[in-house]
């Protein structure tokens, strides 16, 4: 369906697909690719899988609707995704100069390795940066709001709610977790494949740093086991972990 000029799509997730909590949500997040993404809607305790496309000039809508339907069949599925990796000439594509399309949508940058670029949101009172790097023929921007050493259950919670939630209000943004070696990482990221435009970057950053605005100094307080109890209590998860 439409809903102020974008596509909306949502599906429910199926039994078999292995999520039974929002932390295993938030992981699963991890692993999908293209705009398909697990949010905890309002008032529910399970999650439900959504996408987005944006009817703008520019924008191929056809193909990314197209896109979006196949992501969320596989998501809803549990289906595994293949990494897109940093280099579309792997696949023997082109990849994109994002600093150009960085300057045609209005937003100065830093240039990192790998074709990378950084770029500075705008968020009040908060460092909040994107890095943003070919994925295929397309393009990753992410933002990490924490980091939690051997983080307890309560944390890990914590931790799933608010941006599940914070997400399920947000076009584009996905939330995700990653586990290494006793440390976590929790960010939020948005993206899309190619043929890469402008406005499909601006859109992407501007939610993220809506995103931010909402849920990263809450995400980073989180980190705390005693905030993490507090916090699932007032929402009502105090059973979660």
């Amino acid at each position: 369906m439409s809903a102020d000029e974008w596509i909306v799509l949502a599906a429910e997730l199926q039994p078999h697909a292995g999520v039974s909590s929002p932390w295993e949500a938030l992981l699963r997040n991890s692993d999908l690719a293209g705009p398909a993404r697990l949010v905890l809607p309002p008032g529910r305790t399970d999650v439900e899988i959504r996408a987005e496309v944006p009817v703008d000039e520019g924008v191929d809508i056809d193909v990314r609707r197209r896109e979006a339907e196949a992501f969320v069949r596989r998501a809803a599925g549990g289906i595994p995704e293949v990494d897109e990796g940093p280099a579309g000439a792997i696949l023997g594509l082109e990849t994109i100069d994002l600093g150009a399309v960085a300057v045609e949508a209005g937003w100065a940058f830093v240039r990192r390795s790998s074709g990378r670029i950084a770029i500075d949101l705008d968020v009040p009172d908060q460092f909040c940066q994107a890095i943003v790097e070919p994925r295929g023929a397309g393009f990753r921007a992410r933002v990490v709001l924490a980091l939690a050493v051997s983080p307890s259950a309560f944390v890990r919670a914590a931790l799933a709610v608010l941006l599940l939630t914070t997400t399920a209000g947000v076009r584009l943004v996905r939330a995700g977790a990653a586990e290494r070696e006793g440390e976590t990482t929790v960010f939020v990221e948005a993206g899309v494949g190619a043929p890469v435009s402008a406005q499909e970057l601006h859109h992407a950053l501007a939610a993220l740093a809506v995103t931010c605005r909402m849920a990263g100094r809450e995400a980073r307080a989180l980190v705390d086991d005693g905030v993490a109890g507090l916090y699932l209590a007032a929402r009502g998860w105090a059973a979660c972990p």
